[in-house]
């Protein structure tokens, strides 16, 4: 995978777009980009923060994963931090190019077996649950997508382990940037019953080099079959 400087923020951004943001230690958090000027960026958290996740002046890494997997990486300042429970943040953008890493790009729609855990939810009742046997329905080493029975919501954040084979396995953190209603059939006892479900796609938040390269070799080798 290779870094470039290339573009600027309007090459590649628009309103509804999920994005994370980070200082360079901290953890990533999960934001919606509502309105963009040539100078400045304005988003919204996924969760509402009883003290700021930033302070002004504060130099905030923000990414963007694209579908094709490529990633786009911008340094910013925080200008100001809003609302009453400080979800929303305006970047201020430095004349600085983005940083693109470009990789092959694989998505398919493969079942690969996976478990995930709910670490925060809209639905605070849903913090902590467990869904130990799912599939993905498409995958890439930007995200997944799957149907579950749990009421996920945009903005949800799930650590997910991916079971490739018997003896690997690739651990992400994950938020949800869609979910909507969805129906599966299944045979019970000689008949088709209709459920109702939920489809829902992720975006990786944390997902390591090593393990990026682990899902890309075996998305390849699918790829390959």
């Amino acid at each position: 995978m290779s870094e470039e400087g290339i573009g600027s923020v309007g090459n590649y951004l628009k309103p509804g777009l999920a994005v994370s943001l980070q200082e360079e230690s901290g953890e990533p958090l999960a934001a919606t980009i509502e309105a963009l000027s040539p100078r400045s960026i304005s988003l919204k958290f996924a969760r509402p923060t009883p003290e700021p996740s930033f302070q002004s002046g504060d130099r905030v890494w923000m990414k963007y994963w694209d579908e094709g997997a490529t990633v786009y990486r911008w340094e910013t300042r925080v200008a100001e931090i809003q609302g009453a429970e400080n979800q929303k943040v305006v970047l201020s953008i430095s004349n600085k190019e983005v940083l693109v890493q470009r990789r092959k790009s694989y998505r398919i729609r493969l079942q690969i077996p996976f478990s995930l855990t709910v670490v925060d939810a809209v639905e605070t009742k849903l913090i902590g649950a467990k869904a130990p046997e799912c599939a993905t329905k498409d995958v890439s080493v930007a995200g997944l997508a799957f149907n579950t029975d749990l009421s996920l919501e945009v903005g949800d954040k799930l650590a997910l382990c991916l079971k490739l084979d018997p003896s690997q396995q690739v651990n992400a953190v994950g938020w949800v940037v869609r979910s909507e209603p969805s129906k599966r059939e299944e045979y019970q006892h000689g008949v088709i019953i209709t459920k109702r479900t939920n489809f829902v796609a992720v975006n990786f938040l944390q997902l390591n080099a090593e393990e990026q390269n682990q899902l890309l070799r075996f998305l390849r080798s699918k790829m390959s079959e």
